[in-house]
């Protein structure tokens, strides 16, 4: 059978039924089903082997220790297997549940100890967010105020004839930029209310990582392993995860923070308040989409 052309599907395919001089032409020129795909290939400009995507587990997620290249994903004999690309690396293949198994051990590994939940419950209860941010707000304005004064001060020199104006110049940029700078960050203060919620979520996700990434969709589970683990990689029969820092702290009970995965940049004695880490944000909001089960439910006696 003769290839079918571009133009072919540009005139035949979409000429008028009376352009064609009878039926049997038409049947001569279309074969079916069979020619109908090709068509469509063609159209899609798919001419190679069609491949069919699965939505496999951690697709596009884990990457080869050793050649650094992507795991791609294969189904062997029913099961779901990460293969490196590269003909000569010693890293074949793992299962996708035994990366499951690993990836719940690494967070169980992570969530606090409730003893160390406790501890810093009970160091928000002595130490209200109100009072913080409060602490927090003052300091910002002293700062603001300071700088007003010292530019106030640059414009009197100035005038007196004490300052010239390429130093007069240089001054003033500095002192507007950390004027703007200390205003975007009272304007960024967060809301007591949230932060006292942002709190309680924090708590109850550092206390239940592993039960939340099973029941949790596939999508999710790909989120949360992305956001707790910076490394994701196979090294021959090994699996490395490596966390990333603000969730070893936190897993260490070193947070105590004032607005929850946004908050300002000062840190009170004793304690490292996490920065505006995004990935955080994203692991809360995973949380509030889901029902967490109680442990005994989500995976028995360990």
């Amino acid at each position: 059978m003769a290839p079918i052309s571009e133009e072919w599907l540009d005139q035949d395919l979409h000429a008028a039924p009376e352009e064609h001089s009878n039926a049997t032409e038409v049947r001569d020129t279309w074969d079916g089903p069979s020619q109908f795909k090709r068509v469509q290939n063609i159209k899609a400009n798919r001419h190679g082997k069609i491949s069919t995507r699965h939505n496999h587990l951690y697709r596009e997620s884990l990457r080869c220790g050793l050649y650094h290249g992507p795991m791609s994903p294969e189904i062997q004999k029913g099961h779901v297997y990460y293969r490196c690309q590269t003909t000569a690396c010693p890293t074949k293949t793992i299962r996708e549940d035994r990366l499951e198994e690993t990836i719940l051990r690494a967070l169980r590994q992570l969530e606090i100890d409730p003893k160390v939940a406790d501890k810093l419950r009970k160091a928000w209860d002595a130490d209200p967010v109100d009072s913080q941010l409060g602490s927090h707000r003052d300091a910002i304005k002293l700062q603001i105020a300071a700088d007003e004064r010292r530019l106030d001060r640059l414009t009197d020199l100035l005038i007196d004839g004490t300052l010239d104006k390429t130093l007069f110049e240089k001054q003033k940029n500095k002192l507007e930029l950390n004027l703007a700078t200390a205003m975007e960050r009272l304007g960024n203060m967060p809301d007591p209310k949230q932060v006292a919620q942002n709190r309680i979520q924090f708590l109850e996700l550092m206390k239940s990582l592993s039960r939340l990434h099973i029941c949790a969709t596939a999508s999710e589970k790909r989120e949360i392993v992305e956001n707790a683990f910076s490394n994701r990689s196979i090294i021959r029969n090994d699996v490395e995860l490596e966390r990333y820092d603000w969730l070893q702290r936190a897993s260490s009970g070193m947070y105590v923070f004032d607005g929850g995965p946004y908050r300002d940049t000062s840190r009170t004695e004793g304690h490292e308040p996490p920065g505006q880490e995004p990935a955080l944000a994203r692991l809360l909001a995973v949380l509030g989409r889901r029902h967490i089960p109680h442990e005994d439910q989500a995976f028995g006696d360990r």
